[in-house]
């Protein structure tokens, strides 16, 4: 069976603004992964550090535990484009399955930090849960382009 990369992000499901762009990208990944989508339930707890752990646990009953784990933090580690496809292939090349988090609205808890094998800073911006689905489906793909030697990417 081929790899799978599974995307889980806590919110809404796909708004219909981005959906196009999101299932344009998975078609075009269909040759060289499985891509699933994720979304769970956000939750309202009494207050931001149990929303957090909230979220934090219901995403960790999700995980695997031989999948390895990239969580994109906006405190993670910056990547340029052929650094992340990097990342990628390798823990693609070392286990079967992927799992990417989105962090939640007010960030990932403790314990999914823990869990993560890495952690992924698109850069130091805000973008909005739906818009970031996006980027990062476009950048799966153009990680896979790159590791391709495709010339989608151009330094």
């Amino acid at each position: 069976m081929a790899n799978k990369i599974r995307i889980i992000t806590t919110g809404r499901p796909h708004d219909k603004l981005f959906e196009a762009a999101i299932l344009e990208y998975t078609k075009r990944l269909s040759p060289y992964i499985k891509l699933e989508w994720k979304t769970l339930p956000p939750k309202t707890e009494a207050t931001i550090l149990q929303t957090i752990t909230s979220e934090g646990n219901a995403t960790l009953a999700c995980l695997k535990e031989a999948e390895k784990v990239i969580l994109l933090d906006e405190h993670g580690v910056q990547f340029n484009s052929r650094d992340f496809s990097s990342l990628l292939m390798t823990s693609l090349a070392n286990t079967k399955d992927v799992s990417i988090v989105i962090g939640g609205a007010y960030g990932a808890s403790e314990q999914l930090k823990a869990r993560a094998d890495a952690t992924v800073s698109f850069g130091k911006m805000v973008l909005p849960h739906q818009l970031m689905r996006v980027v990062l489906a476009e950048q799966l793909y153009r990680s896979f382009m790159i590791a391709k030697g495709s010339d989608y990417h151009h330094d």
